[in-house]
């Protein structure tokens, strides 16, 4: 068979090229579904890391930038799928919401006890976000200064009594 063989008139070439065009159309209209990005959720996790590590003679998560770092991650860090899944599994806050008025409406008591709940439920969403703040206040550079994080505080001296040493160690980990 050759390419003379092959007759394909323009209301042909139409079709097909209208059918090759409309299937990337036909499947954007079957998946617009809104969903949410990194940056509708911040103000929430913002909110939510500044309860988990509040302000207080030290500086809190909002101080250490924790929102911004989870941003980050989400931007740089995961893959696609993973921010899509992190994002989405965070619409237990919206399920409460809608059934508390908003979030925003909510008083600071009742955001608490939202979270304490939560934690105590070991909700997965809640659990990988307090991992995240937590972790990202720790490494941050204000939990750093403030904490005065010392990697090397002192010599070590193996044949010190536990006396001599009070209960120093524990400064150090086990």
């Amino acid at each position: 068979m050759s390419i003379e063989d092959i007759s394909l008139s323009r209301r042909k070439a139409l079709i097909l090229s209208m059918a090759v065009a409309g299937l990337p159309l036909a499947n954007m209209l079957t998946s617009c579904t809104p969903t949410k990005k990194a940056a509708d959720v911040m103000p929430l996790i913002r909110d939510i890391a500044e309860r988990i590590i509040p302000r207080t003679d030290t500086p809190g998560a909002t101080d250490a930038k924790v929102a911004e770092y989870i941003s980050m991650l989400l931007s740089d860090w995961f893959t696609k799928d993973e921010a899509d899944a992190f994002i989405k599994s965070l619409n237990i806050f919206d399920k409460v919401a809608s059934k508390a008025g908003e979030l925003d409406y909510m008083s600071a008591a009742d955001k608490d006890d939202l979270l304490i709940q939560l934690d105590n439920d070991g909700d997965e969403a809640f659990v990988a976000l307090k991992k995240l703040v937590v972790f990202g206040f720790y490494t941050s550079e204000a939990a750093q200064q403030d904490l005065q994080y010392d990697p090397t505080p002192s010599e070590y001296n193996g044949c010190l009594t536990i006396e001599e040493v009070g209960n120093a160690w524990m400064t150090h980990g086990i």
